[in-house]
């Protein structure tokens, strides 16, 4: 299997601009799996080939929607903000939507009752988003509802923005009062690998954003987004 470790973007004259791999490692399948640091080159004459590796489903035109997936600190909602005003799509952010909906912060959600009651109700938030025309961050907790991920994967887009543990630290000063759905006692090392997997199952397209900034992030994913929307 495949697995893309970076690429580079460049803007493309041809009509269908595609992916091209620069380095080896593994995909998944029906999955677009590129581990992009600034990402994306076309060759036509290698679009047909591409295309039988890796498959981008195709949205269609009432159901338009990005799925943003990742830790805390992934930039998701930053990335989510600058994807909406690039594309003229409606943004939501789950984690507000919950605050909004529960009158509290997610750690008072936490600490009024427990980590298990914050991702029951993240569920059903994320289970009554209207999805379409719009790019949705979701709460970091989001992927252990199957339920709500296949609500979202049969509406939208659904990218992994991947961040390492070094990065994670740098980005995350209130890892205690942030809100996180975590068993009491959990390490962010040991929450990291066990979300990782349930990240990966469910991405359609991973981005590997640990060093890049959120404008270069949005850029790889909009080129993508522009593949998919462009190939019968």
């Amino acid at each position: 299997m495949l697995n893309y470790q970076s690429a580079m973007i460049h803007k493309m004259t041809s009509p269908e601009p595609i992916l091209e791999p620069f380095s080896v490692g593994q995909s998944h399948a029906g999955t677009f799996s590129l581990r992009i640091a600034m990402a994306l080159v076309g060759k036509s004459s290698y679009n047909a080939q591409l295309s039988k590796r890796f498959r981008v489903k195709k949205m269609s035109n009432t159901n338009n929607a990005i799925v943003l997936i990742g830790m805390p600190g992934a930039g998701k909602s930053t990335t989510g903000i600058l994807l909406a005003k690039n594309l003229g799509f409606d943004f939501v952010d789950t984690d507000i939507a919950i605050q909004t909906r529960e009158g509290k912060t997610l750690q008072a959600i936490i600490e009024d009752s427990d980590f298990m009651q914050l991702r029951h109700i993240e569920e059903q938030v994320v289970l009554d988003t209207d999805c379409s025309n719009r790019v949705i961050a979701t709460g970091g907790s989001a992927v252990y509802s199957d339920k709500a991920m296949q609500h979202l994967k049969q509406q939208g887009l659904i990218v992994y923005l991947q961040v390492d543990i070094d990065a994670l630290r740098q980005r995350i000063h209130n890892f205690d009062s942030r809100g996180i759905a975590m068993a009491p006692g959990q390490s962010f090392e040991s929450l990291l690998a066990e979300r990782c997997k349930l990240y990966e199952r469910y991405a359609d397209l991973t981005i590997d954003s640990s060093r890049q900034t959120p404008e270069q992030t949005t850029s790889a994913i909009e080129q993508a987004w522009s593949t998919n929307s462009t190939r019968d």
